[in-house]
Formats: C-alpha cells, sequence, structure tokens
C-alpha cells in the first residue's frame, strides 16, 4: 500500500495547518498590531480524580510594529519586529498511594493481585511464575 502526504517534506511531520505567509513589500506608513488570547477553565471537564475541577488560566499575548526605515518619503529599508508571551497558571492532579509497612519490608502476600517475576529463557522456562518469598 503506497501513502503519500499532501504536503511536503520540508514543512516537518507534525499534524496540523500549514501557513505560508509573503510580504512582499513594506510601505511608507506605520502598522501593528495588540493581540490576546484567554484561556480559562470556565468550560473545561472535570479530570476523573478531581472531586472539583482545578483552576487553569493560560494567557497568550503580544504585539507586532513594522515600518519604514529612513527617509519616509521614498522609503527603501523597512523594518518588522513582533513580540508574543505566554503565561500558564493552571492545578494539578496527582494521585498516589503509600505502601503498607508489610509492602516496605518485602512481604506481598497480602497484595490484592498475585505478584508475579519473570523467569528468563536462561532457567530453561520462559514466562512468568508466581514470585516466591523465602
Amino acid at each position: 500500500m503506497h501513502r503519500q502526504s499532501l504536503r511536503r517534506a520540508r514543512f516537518g511531520r507534525g499534524g496540523g495547518g500549514t501557513v505560508n505567509l509573503i510580504f512582499k513589500s513594506g510601505t511608507n506608513q506605520f502598522h501593528g498590531d495588540l493581540f490576546e488570547f484567554l484561556r480559562n477553565s470556565d468550560l473545561d471537564a472535570r479530570n476523573f480524580f478531581d472531586k472539583n475541577r482545578p483552576g487553569f488560566k493560560m494567557n497568550q499575548f503580544g504585539a507586532t510594529i513594522g515600518g519604514p526605515l529612513g527617509s519616509r518619503k521614498n522609503p527603501k529599508t523597512f523594518f518588522f519586529a513582533d513580540y508574543q508571551g505566554t503565561r500558564t497558571r493552571q492545578g494539578l492532579t496527582y494521585v498516589s498511594s503509600v505502601p503498607a509497612p508489610a509492602f516496605r519490608g518485602g512481604d506481598f502476600s497480602a497484595a490484592a493481585q498475585q505478584i508475579l517475576a519473570f523467569r528468563g529463557v536462561r532457567d530453561g522456562n520462559a514466562g512468568a511464575v508466581p514470585l516466591a518469598w523465602a
């Protein structure tokens, strides 16, 4: 089966969109933009392990400016500068357990599931066998 991508290899392996922009000339006026994107936890779903939704706020913001360098009557050289910042504040959920004192001592006889050890091919048998504690 032969598969072919619609994009050329120079655009990388990642999925998603590809945007190519080409600006051919400047202008004798200054132009700029300001932007901000906000995402917060108001529309997020609750994690399975959470009783409440943890807080989440992400701000992406920035600015651009461009214009002529030198003479504004007949400019031949132009500049363009931009800045983008991202600030993320989020609460994380950690699910962990503390081993019982018997487990920490090496006694797994009270474990809910049988503990298996792998016996390698060197022993003549391959596969998992019950772990024997002496």
